[in-house]
């Protein structure tokens, strides 16, 4: 992010389609000290992407280090953890499985060689029981590492389409994903797909093809978001060390 004539930080924001909802990234006004950080809103739905880098080590690692956090808290959705204690549990499965979800096509994306530890936290702020919190996180992370000064050049999007027998839909809303015959979702690059999740009932393949398209088309509109933020909010990017290659 660049900074004005005060050394503040310029905040900007962005809207973008988002299926039948439209997708706002700002950046700018919240964790200023991470590295890179975007907040995602559809609907009433917020995530707060924060990512941060660790300094070089003294010798390289022989793996690279990447942590990737999702977390839905009690009070994104109104609510106060029952039990004696009052506190959060640790991680549900459907916050470990969407961890993945956003760690498997980031991964591939860092350059060779880096070794740097670097951890990505997404953090449903507000939840409106609508709009699916886990793309939006996929789409918020992919944005902050862009706009930080980690390296990763190429951003990821995801995308969710639906088929209920007669219409797809395009990330369709929570109370429509459990009519679905076909609910697939796909991250990837604008070249290639990194990963994918399907769960199909009775769908046949011509379903799966024509969701497919689908997909391939939205997705480009989603991977362009990031690229909207204009320049001037982007850090300039570290480079990797070449001995460590």
């Amino acid at each position: 992010m660049s900074e004005n004539t005060n050394g503040h930080l310029i905040s900007q924001e962005i809207t973008v389609d988002f299926g039948a909802t439209p997708l706002s990234l700002g950046t700018g006004k919240v964790a200023k000290q991470a590295n890179g950080s975007v907040v995602a809103q559809v609907g009433e739905t917020v995530v707060l992407a924060a990512v941060v880098m660790a300094p070089p080590r003294p010798e390289p690692l022989d793996f690279f280090p990447l942590t990737v956090e999702y977390r839905e808290k009690m009070y994104a959705n109104g609510k106060v953890p029952g039990g004696f204690f009052k506190r959060e549990n640790r991680p549900s499965q459907q916050e470990i499985l969407t961890s993945r979800l956003i760690d498997r096509p980031l991964r591939p994306m860092f350059p060779d060689g880096f070794t740097q530890e670097v951890q990505v936290f997404c953090t449903v702020l507000s939840y409106d029981g609508v709009n699916n919190p886990d793309l939006v996180a996929m789409i918020a992370a992919s944005s902050a590492l862009i706009i930080s000064n980690i390296p990763f050049e190429k951003p990821i999007a995801g995308v969710r389409v639906g088929f209920d027998g007669t219409n797809y839909i395009l990330n369709p809303t929570l109370d429509k994903q459990d009519e679905l015959l076909l609910d697939l979702v796909v991250a990837g690059t604008k070249k290639c797909r990194r990963d994918g999740r399907v769960r199909s009932k009775d769908a046949h393949r011509r379903a799966d093809a024509r969701s497919t398209q689908i997909r391939a088309r939205s997705n480009q509109e989603n991977l362009r978001s990031a690229g909207k933020i204009p320049r001037d909010g982007w850090k300039t990017k570290v480079g990797v060390c070449q001995e460590y290659s």
